[in-house]
This record gives structure tokens, C-alpha cells and sequence, in this order.
């Protein structure tokens, strides 16, 4: 669930529900005069994303805000490289990191407004470190992801950040109910950002499984335009699955499967799109030999 509040720059700007819920909560503690200060912030951090995006050649279409950071939805986001996708994810905390040091310099020279700029170097920072945690969908679960994506393929590498999210939202929670039982007060802020990389991390796990179907039709697409496209090829045994095959595959190849025996005599080629075909037809436990036969 999403709020449209309008458009910067032909952007739209949503506030997702796990974001006003932040809000609210600072209302609700007394510090409704502050709430700007935290919006400016995140929208601040989102921005450098869709800056990194612009500067790389992808197009935002709509920045959503969240509790600790932002989703800026690219177009064409499906076949960003995994550097891209480092550089765009690590926009966001280094921006939050340099205003963070702009309002500590600010700060240390005191003044009427210290306070203030005491609060907004605190939430750049938080913002910042927080989203540094290798945990989707925070930035730095998804520099996590691109990393492993090179040596384990996406989904793969997916299901692993995923799951390192779901053991952040555990400690969340452990934190929580051991400061409840110590100090007597309960993390209200902990527990929305538990609850808030749990389903989001179910989310990302949901959209992987179609991003390479998107991959596969974005390269047709680019070899139709351009008549060109930067090819990858793989020896692989014959008693390989399918899953095991798709897992080496990255976004900004195309590859070619060469399938040996065991005495590595060649048994046949499979190109991208064959070993896909062969997952729907098959099944992705499916061997190499048996989509040669079929």
C-alpha cells in the first residue's frame, strides 16, 4: 500500500505505509516538529539513487520512500549490470554520509539551531549505516546480491540475501524483547523495520523469479536493435541440471552452452533461450542431455 504524493522532475514520489507508520510515530512521540527534517532526509538518500541512475543512462519512473532509505524504480531495470546496480545502491548511503558530515561540521559550531542539526546528522547516519546491512531490500543487501550475482548467478544470489535478511529481522526482534525485559520500554522503530525487511525480502524473492524471463527478452530485443550482442560460453557435463546451468548466467550476456560426456567429447549446443524453453517444457531439474533429446 502506497500514497502518490505527486511529481519532482516528471518522478513520481509514493510514501509506502511503512513509511507514514515511521511518521506517525514520531508524531505520536512529540517530534511531529521533526518529521520534515526525516522526509528531506530519505528523500535526499532516494535521490542520489536516481541521480547514479540518471548519470549511468536509466530512466526513474517513480521513487518510493520507506523507512530507511527508498526504492527508486528503474526502466529497463532488469538488465542493469552488476555494477551498475553497485554504483546506483551505493549512491544513496554515500550521499546520506557526506550531508551527515556537512550537519556535524554545522553542528560543532553551536548556535541556535544545534539541536537540529545534532537530530539531522543522527538521521543521516542511521539512514546511512542501516542501509549499508547486507539485507534486501536496503542498499546493502543489494550490493550483497550484485557481488554474489558474478559467481552464483541472480536468483541464486537472491535467495541467499533473502535469507540473511529474514536472520536481521530475527536479531531485530531479539533486540527488541531483550530491551523490553531490561529496560521495560518497547523499539517501536525496530519493530516496523522488522516487519518491514521480512515481506520485503519475501517480495524480492517473488520478482527474481521473473527477472530473467525480462533478461531474456531485453537481449532479443538489443540483438534486434543493435545486430550485436557480447556472448559468454559455457562447458558444461550433460548430467547437469537446468538449474544448475541458469545459475552462471548473467544479466549482461548472452550465453552458449557447449554439453560434453564424461570423457568431455561434445555431445551438442544449447543456446540462452534453449535452455529456457527446455525450463518450461521440462522442468528446471531437468539434465542438459534430456533437453539435447527432447
Amino acid at each position: 500500500m502506497v500514497l502518490h504524493v505527486g511529481k519532482i522532475f516528471s518522478i513520481q514520489l509514493t510514501l509506502n505505509i511503512y513509511f507514514l507508520g515511521l511518521l506517525l510515530l514520531f508524531s505520536l512521540a512529540g517530534m511531529s516538529g521533526k518529521v520534515l527534517l526525516v522526509f528531506s532526509a530519505v528523500l535526499w538518500h532516494e535521490g542520489a539513487h536516481a541521480l547514479m541512475a540518471h548519470y549511468l543512462g536509466y530512466q526513474v519512473k517513480e521513487i518510493e520512500l520507506l523507512p530507511f532509505g527508498g526504492v527508486a524504480r528503474i526502466e529497463r531495470f532488469s538488465d542493469v549490470a552488476a555494477g551498475s546496480e553497485i554504483l546506483i545502491a551505493a549512491a544513496g548511503p554515500l550521499a546520506s554520509f557526506v550531508m551527515a558530515g556537512m550537519s556535524y561540521f554545522a553542528w560543532l559550531k553551536g548556535g541556535t539551531v544545534a539541536e537540529v542539526l545534532s537530530f539531522y546528522f543522527w538521521i543521516h547516519m542511521t539512514l546511512a549505516l542501516f542501509n549499508l546491512l547486507p539485507a534486501l531490500p536496503l542498499d546493502g543487501g543489494r550490493i550483497f546480491r550484485a557481488v554474489l550475482s558474478l559467481f552464483i548467478g541472480y536468483r541464486e544470489a537472491t535467495q541467499l540475501a533473502a535469507q540473511l535478511s529474514k536472520v536481521f529481522c530475527v536479531l531485530l526482534l531479539m533486540l527488541i524483547v531483550y530491551e523490553y525485559l531490561n529496560v521495560g520500554t518497547m523499539n517501536v522503530t525496530f519493530l516496523i523495520a522488522a516487519i518491514f525487511l521480512y515481506h520485503s525480502a519475501k517480495g524480492e524473492l517473488a520478482a527474481s523469479g521473473f527477472r530473467s524471463m525480462r533478461l531474456l527478452a531485453f537481449k532479443k530485443a538489443y540483438l534486434s536493435k543493435r545486430g550485436l550482442l557480447p556472448t559468454q560460453h559455457f562447458i558444461a557435463r550433460r548430467q547437469l541440471t537446468l538449474k544448475e546451468v541458469i545459475a552462471v548466467f548473467r544479466p549482461e550476456l548472452y550465453h552458449v552452452v557447449i554439453v560434453v560426456d564424461d570423457e568431455l567429447q561434445p555431445c551438442g549446443t544449447l543456446s540462452e533461450s534453449e535452455v529456457w524453453q527446455g525450463i518450461q517444457q521440462l522442468g528446471i531439474y531437468a539434465s542438459l542431455d534430456k533437453l539435447l533429446k527432447s
